[in-house]
């Protein structure tokens, strides 16, 4: 396993003066500066179990003072690695980590911040064969320290299927012309329906829909211990709103308990943004947010699109 802590080995060279003829009037400062994508296990508990995945980590500090060319890639990179390599995350050793990032940039930087992106591993039950599926969430964690000023964000997108109300409307009309015919014209019209519906050679209209994503930033407290507990309550909380989640295991009797919940669940994309805002602005663990919701339209080569904050 490798240290938790920074190696001695790697120490900072000294300060680096613009001296360069051609850059040595930039005196100029620089939001971030840091590496992108830097890639290590890690480790997250959830439930009493710790589960190891590959994680993309990207960690930067600020550039506050112009007269410096530049930052130390090789604390970052090895500071970072020391830390989270095999280890179990949290925000405590992120906000650890930050920590000695900025020591070891003190007389340039003021803020840190650190983002990692990985998947969440979440067992689901299927709706009615009652069965459990392994789903992966993609989320962000990111932790920032601005003139001591700490935040920590959680990032991750719930999938879910929509049901547009107007086309389910336009469905019912289109199909009462047809179902109206067998009470017309037939002797016996509950069973000449049924052969009728149940022919597969015969078709009926059929409301359009769209594979739909949900995309959550959520501010959290940065003290936040139990946190992979805290996402876990978010994601199944927010999908229980939505109700149409997409699932990753199903049967043929769970397609079929789906095709309930969409026709009990016709949904425009602002009523779904309200939803999600509502449960927000309710849940005291959130402190702010910013979401973002997309419906990829199935009739229309546009989508249609929802931005929020609270």
């Amino acid at each position: 396993m490798l240290k938790t802590q920074p190696s001695s080995k790697h120490k900072m060279p000294k300060p680096c003066k613009i001296i360069d003829k051609k850059t040595q009037d930039l005196i100029e400062t620089l939001d971030w500066v840091g590496i992108d994508s830097m890639k290590l296990p890690i480790r997250y508990q959830l439930n009493d179990l710790v589960n190891q995945t590959a994680a993309s980590i990207d960690v930067y500090v600020s550039l506050d003072q112009g007269e410096f060319r530049g930052i130390d890639m090789a604390e970052l990179f090895f500071n970072t690695q020391s830390a989270l390599a095999n280890q179990e995350l949290n925000f405590s050793k992120l906000d650890t980590l930050i920590s000695v990032i900025l020591k070891c940039h003190k007389d340039r930087s003021l803020s840190s911040k650190i983002k990692i992106d990985f998947d969440f591993f979440l067992e689901k039950p299927t709706l009615r064969s009652k069965e459990i599926g392994i789903q992966a969430y993609p989320i962000s964690l990111e932790f920032v320290n601005s003139n001591n000023q700490k935040k920590a964000y959680v990032y991750f997108e719930i999938i879910y299927a929509s049901t547009c109300p107007c086309s389910e409307a336009a469905s019912r009309k289109e199909n009462l012309e047809i179902f109206s015919g067998f009470f017309e014209n037939s002797k016996n019209p509950k069973q000449d329906f049924e052969n009728w519906y149940f022919d597969s050679k015969n078709s009926f209209a059929h409301p359009h829909a769209q594979k739909s994503i949900a995309k959550f930033k959520l501010e959290i407290d940065a003290n936040t211990s139990d946190l992979f507990g805290l996402v876990n309550s978010f994601i199944v909380e927010l999908e229980d709103t939505i109700q149409t989640s997409v699932h990753g295991a199903v049967r043929q009797e769970d397609e079929a308990a789906f095709t309930s919940k969409m026709g009990d669940n016709l949904i425009f994309i602002e009523d779904a943004a309200k939803k999600f805002k509502d449960y927000i602005k309710n849940k005291s663990e959130i402190q702010s947010s910013c979401v973002e919701l997309i419906h990829n339209e199935s009739i229309h080569p546009h989508n249609a699109k929802v931005f929020f904050t609270t």
